[in-house]
């Protein structure tokens, strides 16, 4: 009885001191009425002194009980007002013996009080995937209609401890119907009649997007050999004006050679409705998404009529300086003539990624829309993947038959799902089946060849379907490109997990060199059999330290993102390949799917997902990056979003190339303690420059992406070239100079200058110079025999 009411006083005590968390979330002050907390005898629930990331105090809860089953934690219910549409929670946790699950859950209630069950937003650590030290965690969503409270949970299931601090949940209202922020481009033609300007690809444009007070005589653009480079050309008129059109002439360098119009292409952009909202950055209403190849168009009066253009240029295009121009024509009569300056570096984009991508079509969504043969279906499908610099995911299962007990796998299938793609279409890697389950788990399994997984003569076929698949690999020379994809993220819940790890057991059992594939983050129970890990792009999943130490094992990490959504910035499609460099990836599995189209995407915009019998609505664009031909057959059509995140794939091979370039020259240099590494500083230096962190922290500024990717083509020329020098800048709070700091390494016996003074070069090529910060760039001259460079370091 004394015991009891102990307990009884300090739960007291305890709820008395919690008050106002949400807006003092350090929990320097204690928590009031509104929180509820879920009490045992192997539970406690305190403020922490000694363990707080700000302030004094963090949220100590702290189980010894060992099952899941039991759930512990605080709650606090805070109201929702009118208007209130949007909520983000921000919290830190870490943990320490986690023998269960901790997080946080948040549940969105009606006036009853029950919860809604259609949205999920929670943060889950389990054993696994837990932070040891303090982690960042935020989560964003749409609240519900019908939500009058919000419960935010933090949890504890099973034993451990974690601690909580720096809690927060915002609100914000509606999101807006317009988007109005003025163009980052620049005019190109004022006139009382039709206005025309140039806009950035990543730039959406609205119908009534304010148009940009700059002008600007001419496009400028900047590319490699085997290069996409987009923009756009937007057209406000007054009146409406129909039968216009858009032609190119060659580009020509001052050489003669050309780039042909027949590489510039140009489309009409196509506007859908997105009734709902997908993150607190969506815009609701009209959006551009999709791209019709632009023969004669007509122009709306008094909006935005944006023409998207896109510059293929050749890998054997000869780096210069090439002009054309580009003929608008309307009612008749050729209105304006725009100049378009096009720079080609003198590198090459490769063929195959140094980032291996791939990414998912369902070929029956295809069908109907489309009424041709599947085979020149997936010529036109692939052919698209390939120019946008992915492979194809799961090709599907090699044809096999059970024949009096035996089975035989299709040596002419293998060719024709494995070896051509990979040896014909570049593909890096192509991933099998059979594909035997998904999220719902074992009880949800798939026959296969008419077998049950779990006949006791599955293990027989599936052991032979292995060997076979890894001796067919091994002739072909591809055992390291063909990947055996056999369960789609296997839950960690299910009770009959093992029984989904043992048919991994029996494949790595008979092909112990066979790839597996696996839709899961790295835990113990799967070590050993996953080969290539894929998890969720997020913070919740991504722990650093287990990706690094699964890596360091020879196994490769691959990411997946499902929020391609056509109301959010376009600048974010292509940041995700900045993100990807910047967390260290292996690879990517881009987008679950390119083409769901249960109904027509055109037209409605969230798509209706089927499983376990239901239905639920998925956001805007999420599984749609490409649309149906518009005709019914032929290739399919692209999406801005789909374009832009080709963008990123390009500026990823910007990073990979400079990198190169780096340690090619590092080589030819006097050994140097100073450029140790110094590839890997230099792009991290890029990295930081616009994503700071890769899950919540990137730029969105558009020109300042450019004038960064221009920056970078530079420095990749320029460090190709002879003769050989690697530079380094020091600023002022890490050097201890009043200025900033440059030291370089050139070749022995080289000249160097700087804005035009010679400069001291040791008998190791090590040279030096501090500015006195007042200029934003220096000017270096180097030579070393007949070979001269010039080219400029940016010190911003």
């Amino acid at each position: 009885m004394k015991g009891m009411i102990l307990q009884s006083f300090i739960l007291f005590i305890i709820i008395y001191l919690m008050q106002y968390q949400l807006q003092n979330g350090g929990f320097e002050a204690p928590m009031g009425k509104e929180w509820s907390i879920t009490f045992s005898p192997f539970v406690s629930i305190v403020r922490d002194s000694t363990a707080a990331f700000s302030g004094k105090y963090s949220l100590k809860i702290e189980s010894s009980f060992p099952l899941e089953n039991v759930f512990y934690g605080g709650d606090q219910t805070v109201s929702v007002k009118s208007g209130e549409d949007w909520m983000e929670l921000a919290i830190r946790i870490k943990c320490n013996d986690l023998k269960g699950t901790a997080g946080v859950d948040i549940h969105f209630l009606d006036p009853p009080g029950t919860r809604l069950p259609e949205y999920k937003a929670q943060v889950i650590l389990d054993a696994d995937n837990y932070p040891k030290v303090w982690e960042y965690y935020d989560i964003k969503s749409r609240i519900p209609a019908g939500t009058s409270r919000i419960r935010v949970a933090l949890f504890l299931k099973g034993k451990g401890k974690a601690w909580f601090d720096d809690l927060s949940l915002t609100f914000r209202g509606t999101a807006p119907e317009l988007d109005i922020n003025p163009s980052s481009g620049a005019y190109l033609l004022k006139k009382s009649d039709i206005n025309i300007w140039f806009e950035f690809a990543e730039q959406k444009v609205f119908f009534a997007t304010p148009l940009s007070t700059t002008l600007r005589s001419a496009i400028e653009i900047q590319g490699a050999g085997n290069e996409w480079e987009p923009f756009q050309i937007v057209f406000n008129p007054r009146r409406a004006v129909n039968n216009c059109s858009v032609t190119f002439t060659d580009l020509k360098d001052e050489k003669g050679n050309k780039i042909g119009s027949k590489q510039i292409a140009c489309y009409s952009v196509g506007y859908v409705t997105v009734k709902q909202a997908s993150s607190a950055e969506g815009v609701i209403g009209s959006n551009p998404d999709y791209l019709i190849p632009a023969g004669q168009f007509d122009l709306k009066a008094q909006i935005n009529n944006p023409i998207w253009i896109t510059i293929r240029i050749p890998a054997d295009a000869k780096p210069g300086i090439y002009k054309g121009r580009i003929r608008f024509v309307a009612e008749g009569r050729e209105y304006a003539q725009i100049p378009i300056i096009l720079k080609v570096w003198d590198f090459i984009l490769p063929e195959k990624n140094h980032l291996d991508v791939i990414s998912n079509v369902w070929w029956p969504m295809i069908q109907k829309y489309d009424r041709r043969s599947l085979d020149v279906i997936r010529g036109d499908y692939i052919a698209n993947l390939r120019e946008h610099r992915i492979s194809i995911f799961n090709a599907g299962e090699i044809e096999s038959v059970i024949k009096d007990g035996h089975l035989s796998v299709s040596q002419v299938g293998f060719d024709r799902m494995v070896k051509d793609p990979v040896a014909k279409l570049g593909f890096s890697s192509v991933t099998v089946g059979p594909f035997l389950g998904n999220a719902d788990g074992w009880r949800s399994r798939r026959n296969w060849l008419g077998w049950d997984p779990a006949a006791p003569q599955f293990e027989k076929y599936l052991t032979s379907y292995a060997a076979e698949l890894e001796r067919a690999a091994a002739v072909a020379g591809l055992t390291g490109s063909c990947w055996l994809y056999y369960w789609d993220e296997p839950p960690r819940n299910d009770p009959d997990l093992d029984r989904i790890v043992r048919l991994g057991r029996i494949i790595k059992k008979a092909a112990p060199k066979l790839k597996i594939f696996l839709t899961t983050w790295p835990a113990s129970r799967w070590f050993g059999l996953v080969d290539i890990w894929c998890l969720p792009f997020s913070r919740e999943y991504f722990n650093l330290k287990t990706i690094r130490e699964r890596q360091s094992a020879g196994e490769k990490i691959f990411v997946y993102n499902n929020d391609p959504w056509i109301d959010t910035p376009l600048i974010d499609k292509r940041m995700y390949a900045w993100r990807y460099r910047q967390a260290g990836v292996d690879g990517v599995y881009a987008w679950w799917s390119l083409n769901y189209w249960p109904d027509d995407p055109y037209e409605k915009t969230s798509q209706a997902l089927f499983a376990d019998n239901r239905s639920s609505a998925l956001k805007a664009g999420d599984g749609v990056l490409l649309y149906p031909n518009a005709n019914g057959s032929g290739p399919p059509v692209n999406s801005l979003r789909w374009e832009i995140f080709r963008q990123g794939l390009e500026d990823y091979e910007y990073l990979a190339l400079l990198a190169e370039a780096i340690d090619r020259t590092a080589a030819q240099l006097a050994p140097s303690e100073t450029f140790k590494n110094f590839s890997e500083y230099r792009i991290r230096q890029l990295l930081d420059a616009v994503v700071r962190d890769y899950f919540s922290d990137w730029s969105r500024d558009v020109p300042v992406l450019y004038e960064l990717r221009r920056r970078l083509g530079e420095e990749i020329a320029a460090t190709n070239r002879a003769p050989k020098v690697l530079i380094k800048i020091y600023d002022p709070a890490k050097s201890g100079a009043s200025g900033r700091t440059l030291i370089g390494l050139a070749e022995k016996g080289s000249q160097v200058s700087i804005n035009g003074v010679m400069v001291g070069v040791s008998e190791n090529g090590v040279f030096g110079w501090e500015d006195s910060g007042k200029v934003d760039s220096l000017v270096v001259k180097i030579s070393k025999g007949k070979s001269k460079k010039i080219f400029t370091v940016y010190l911003k």
